[in-house]
């Protein structure tokens, strides 16, 4: 009796080091990505406090770097993969995530929204609302960032 519960105790220990390697691999670079955009962020984009990380992928790869301006002001750095200009906004110039989620709510009545991420493509930042609609399909709703106008909307994936 006591060798299976010694065994069973190796067997998960050595489960628990094997997924942990495993978690640590696959998110390497995530987190490689996040510390190179928040260097350029703070050296090219002016941000000094860095908050939110996310990463974009629509036509390209997008870094999005949230935080603190010089002035103490809350912005957002899109940063291009595969460099060129940063693209900063204050927070404050554009429409907040809540405004992009309230559009989409009032033009395409989504049963669910599943997530608001900052994205850009061809220079153009925007909120990416992911929703689904009422006969469960997964939609993408893009909302300019500066404006509030629709950028492009796919539905029924």
């Amino acid at each position: 009796m006591k060798k299976i519960v010694l065994y069973t105790i190796l067997i998960l220990a050595l489960a628990t080091g094997i997924a942990g390697w495993i978690y640590t691999n696959a998110t390497s670079p995530v987190r490689a990505a996040e510390q190179k955009a928040v260097q350029i962020a703070r050296e090219e984009a002016g941000i000094t406090e860095t908050g939110r990380f996310f990463l974009y992928h629509g036509s390209e790869t997008v870094y999005v770097v949230e935080g603190t301006n010089k002035k103490g002001q809350k912005a957002i750095a899109w940063i291009p993969e595969k460099g060129g200009e940063p693209v900063v906004r204050k927070i404050s110039d554009g429409i907040t995530k809540s405004q992009a989620i309230d559009k989409v709510k009032k033009e395409e009545n989504p049963e669910r929204i599943i997530a608001v991420r900052p994205g850009m493509e061809n220079g153009v930042p925007f909120w990416e609302v992911y929703y689904t609609s009422g006969d469960g399909l997964l939609n993408y709703y893009y909302v300019y960032f500066d404006t509030g106008d629709m950028y492009k909307l796919i539905r029924d994936l």
